[in-house]
């Protein structure tokens, strides 16, 4: 018994030893997050607390995320953390556990402001607002998404129909995965009846399509459309984006 005991002592300093001397930068370069679409400038600090600045994907700078372990996911076959990010217009909080080629997030709360989103179109970007995220769980591996659950919420809309006399709540909809992209469908209506959906799909690396439908019978709401390169058919308009590499 006096032996199992002096064992567990022993490798619970070899343990804390390791934790707190062991830098970040160099566990992080064995579990080949590069091959999901991630990267950063630098890190700092040691395996149990410390800080990977400069994160970016393909195309969208993410900003700088600070790490504190939670020394029991030692013992579960990966790296469990408590996150904060920010910069680049995001701030956000949640778990995170690291294993070879996977990345999982549980309880992520997220704000990102429009403005900062690369890929966006500048007249998008600088109508201003923010994509909140809440309740956000997700699995990310080597192909991509492989599980994701939550709510995404934008005031994109209500700010875009404000400039020109409409009325639109937040649009909103839950996240899901399919063939490895995140799936959005958002959904706002105007008092009027006017209805705005739009359909996104995003890869980790920052590939996206966005598929946005619009019903209404307002005609200067029509005369709008038509001018932002909408297409009109069967009493809906219609505009689709698709990019490689950029949101």
């Amino acid at each position: 018994m006096r032996f199992l005991i002096y064992t567990l002592i022993t490798l619970a300093i070899i343990i804390g030893i390791a934790v707190t001397t062991v830098p970040l930068g160099l566990v992080l370069g064995q579990l080949g997050l590069g091959g999901l679409g991630v990267g950063w400038a630098h890190t700092e600090g040691t395996l149990y607390r410390g800080r990977v600045n400069g994160v970016f994907t393909q195309q969208q700078v993410v900003g700088d995320i600070g790490l504190t372990l939670k020394p029991l996911s030692l013992f579960g076959g990966g790296l469990g953390y408590d996150i904060d990010m920010g910069g680049a217009g995001l701030r956000g909080t949640a778990g995170i556990t690291l294993r070879p080629g996977q990345i999982e997030l549980k309880d992520l709360r997220a704000r990102q402001s429009i403005a900062a989103l690369e890929g966006l179109a500048a007249p998008i970007r600088a109508m201003g607002g923010e994509v909140r995220i809440a309740d956000g769980d997700a699995v990310f591996g080597l192909q991509g998404c492989k599980q994701v659950s939550g709510s995404v919420t934008s005031d994109v809309l209500t700010r875009a129909a404000g400039q020109y006399g409409k009325v639109f709540g937040p649009i909103s909809g839950p996240l899901s995965c399919e063939d490895g992209l995140v799936v959005a469908d958002l959904t706002s209506e105007s008092p009027d009846g006017d209805v705005v959906r739009i359909f996104g799909r995003f890869g980790i690396g920052g590939q996206g399509d966005v598929r946005v439908e619009v019903e209404t019978g307002d005609p200067a709401m029509a005369a709008f459309l038509s001018q932002a390169n909408f297409s009109f058919q069967d009493d809906l308009w219609t505009y689709a984006y698709s990019a490689r590499g950029a949101l």
